[in-house]
């Protein structure tokens, strides 16, 4: 099982030398799919916040569509 922090620990200067294959492998395994839950979580949080800026833009169309203007 996992502890936080372990990687922070074993991940030191030198370490890669002494890495078999299988260590080696591990990372090649595991970074694709950890990049793209991370790159999933920016994508929807930008949505999100695109989402809210467009609501408030509709929101600012409608009072205006709403109030009289001159045609001036």
């Amino acid at each position: 099982m996992y502890a936080p922090g372990a990687l922070h620990r074993i991940l030191g200067p030198g370490v890669a030398k002494k890495l078999s294959s299988k260590d080696k492998e591990a990372p090649n395994a595991f970074l694709p799919e950890y990049l793209k839950t991370e790159a999933m979580s920016a994508i929807v949080l930008k949505a999100s916040t695109q989402v809210e800026s467009l609501k408030e833009l509709a929101s600012e169309l409608e009072s205006e569509i709403a109030s009289s203007h001159a045609e001036s």
